[in-house]
């Protein structure tokens, strides 16, 4: 959970007391301009699992965020379903059916985020920004050629990726029925 002290309404660190005397276990990151040390001290007494100031570097939060899950013990996230895929969120590769299919690092994060969005067009700029981490247009085929890759290694299964020109592409079931992707 990332939680930020300056919510509108309440006080961000009486949040972070109500879920810890609710028996929420989930680690705790608190992000926040307050940067005084006796307020850090506050929000990890009160059951922060870690602090980090704004403002930030995105690598920085993200490096943390995985740290906090390492040590937390908890599962990490569930796998995603659509069709007969499996994605599993921590291994880098996708089950079709009984079948199991290596992705590369790249091609996982961009499958992932095809399943989530299932049935709806991914615009090639909202896939440059989720999953290359591109805020601009490279002017690159980075995304084209990751999806003939994965399109290869999704033959078989009871899904397609199509181009819908002009727009981006979109995850579908092969005989074109609608599905809702299921998470575990």
């Amino acid at each position: 959970m990332i939680l930020d002290l300056g919510l509108p309404d309440i006080d961000g660190l009486d949040v972070l007391m109500a879920a810890r005397e609710a028996n929420v276990l989930a680690p705790v990151l608190v992000l926040s301009a307050r940067d005084a040390v006796d307020q850090r001290v506050l929000a990890l007494d009160r059951g922060a699992d870690d602090f980090l100031i704004k403002p930030f570097v995105f690598a920085e939060l993200v490096a943390r965020l995985r740290a906090l899950l390492r040590r937390s013990g908890l599962p990490r996230s569930a796998s995603v379903r659509f069709g007969d895929l499996s994605v599993d969120a921590d291994a880098p590769r996708v089950l079709i059916g009984e079948r199991s299919v290596s992705l590369s690092p790249r091609e996982h994060a961009l499958l992932q985020y095809f399943v989530q969005q299932a049935g709806h067009v991914a615009t090639r700029s909202e896939i440059l920004s989720t999953v290359f981490g591109y805020n601009f247009d490279p002017k690159t085929n980075v995304v084209d050629v990751h999806v003939a890759h994965l399109r290869r290694k999704l033959q078989g299964s009871s899904v397609q990726l199509e181009t819908v020109r002009g727009r981006g592409y979109r995850l579908q079931l092969a005989a074109a029925a609608t599905s809702e992707p299921k998470h575990d």
